[in-house]
């Protein structure tokens, strides 16, 4: 009898089990909503994980710049360069800036956003203005904590994109972003040290608004 009864059983089993060709129609269903929903769905996932990397990377960045602040009379690496070069060549004045910093980052890499599109040097030797995804101010300062350091570059002034080049703000400037990186958020450094994540129409993490009227920045 009880033989009789797991045979019974196991052909109910086999009755109710999936046939081949059903099981391949369920994969290549499964296999369709992945690709139609999968990229939209997880986006919101991989946007938060960049930005998260990229404010870790900017608070590396910062410790960078104290470290060489320490070492030449806490002044940051665009303070010794003059201002004529900056007003000239930007560009290039902009990479060899963040060249000084290369005994205390180690690796070109901190240098670029994991959300954006460029590429890291392969060292900082052979870095140019496309190896970057950080602007930096040219006149922050150690005594200053609270002015903007360096950060993304998807910024806009008043709703107009910033381009490379010397940014000089005038006194009603506020500073928006683009949806370049991150969806719209930029991640800033602060002299301090620390890292703010900023999209303007949101709860900010630091004020309402970022006014740099007297702080001109580096735009990679």
């Amino acid at each position: 009898m009880g033989t009789k009864c797991a045979g019974r059983f196991g052909l109910r089993r086999l009755e109710r089990a999936l046939t081949v060709s059903e099981l391949l129609v369920l994969v290549a269903v499964i296999a369709l909503l992945l690709w139609v929903l999968g990229p939209k769905s997880f986006e919101p996932v991989r946007t938060r994980i960049r930005t998260a990397n990229c404010a870790s990377q900017l608070r590396s960045i910062g410790v960078a710049f104290r470290l060489y602040a320490e070492d030449y009379g806490n002044l940051f690496p665009a303070a010794l360069i003059h201002d004529d070069l900056w007003l000239t060549n930007c560009d290039e004045t902009l990479v060899f800036a963040w060249r000084r910093l290369s005994n205390e980052l180690a690796t070109p890499r901190l240098l670029v956003c994991p959300g954006d599109t460029r590429f890291a040097a392969v060292n900082f030797a052979s870095m140019t203005r496309s190896n970057l995804s950080y602007f930096m101010s040219i006149d922050a300062s150690v005594g200053a904590p609270q002015m903007l350091l360096a950060g993304d570059r998807n910024l806009s002034s008043n709703g107009v994109h910033l381009n490379p080049g010397l940014f000089d703000p005038g006194t009603n400037c506020i500073l928006t972003t683009t949806k370049e990186l991150h969806g719209g958020v930029a991640c800033l450094l602060f002299v301090d040290g620390s890292v703010t994540r900023y999209r303007p129409g949101h709860p900010p993490e630091r004020g309402s608004s970022l006014t740099i009227a007297t702080n001109r920045l580096a735009i990679p």
